[in-house]
């Protein structure tokens, strides 16, 4: 057998083959896309002490332990699954919770499942910009989310910013925001965008396309029906 620069010379094919199969696994086993993603968001929390807060992402096997009386409400990003939980041993799961000891109180709203990841993928493109397209053109943007709620909650996974929201179907003033949280919830300062309209938002040198469904409501609601991270 011979080693060669640009491989192995010399070998049988069956060895390559066995070779090429291992460093196969091997690159798939390093890939980003096996990496842990978070499966909820805190939606409300009445328990300092566990050491999560409204707004933050939660991994699968996170363990929050609930005294009696407190409460934690959990949005499943993907399942679109709500939770109420008072009190308790909590084993955050990909879908739902595991809970022991404490009561749940559970419902499915409207949300956009998997996309959010997608947004969050996409708005990481900032380089690409997509101009705006004339009312009524077939080439305006295809939205990478659609929320429920026509107040988003806007999640800015790089910290503080400026954040512009621009209407793409039509024309409106260019809304403009500042964020001094990690996000910013536009239910609490009064501001709502159309039901139906297609819409770009821009925050520190990213973007991301969302569409707000047609029968969105103005106000608070489920974050995870009206959330956008960028």
């Amino acid at each position: 057998m011979e080693y060669g620069l640009y491989g192995i010379r010399g070998t049988s094919g069956s060895l390559v083959r066995a070779l090429c199969r291992t460093c196969l696994v091997l690159v798939a086993l390093a890939s980003p896309a096996t990496a842990a993603e978070p499966t909820a968001i805190v939606e409300d929390v009445t328990a300092p002490s566990t050491g999560v807060a409204f707004m933050d992402y939660l991994f699968p096997d996170r363990v929050i332990n609930l005294k009696r009386g407190e409460t934690v409400t959990l949005g499943y990003l993907q399942s679109c699954l709500r939770e109420s939980i008072t009190g308790g041993h909590i084993v955050v799961g990909r879908e739902k919770s595991s809970v022991k000891n404490g009561t749940v109180k559970r419902e499915r709203v409207e949300c956009d499942g998997g996309a959010m990841k997608l947004s969050s993928e996409q708005s990481g493109k900032s380089l690409v910009m997509v101009l705006r397209a004339p009312p009524g053109s077939s080439d305006m943007p295809k939205p990478s989310i659609e929320i429920f709620g026509a107040s988003p909650v806007i999640k800015l996974v790089t910290g503080k910013g400026k954040i512009s929201i621009e209407r793409l179907d039509r024309h409106e003033d260019e809304l403009n925001l500042t964020a001094t949280k990690s996000y910013i919830d536009l239910a609490a300062t009064g501001r709502s965008l159309k039901p139906g309209g297609l819409y770009r938002a821009r925050t520190n040198g990213r973007t991301v396309v969302f569409k707000v469904n047609r029968l969105a409501r103005s106000g608070a609601g489920p974050v995870i029906g009206r959330l956008i991270t960028f």
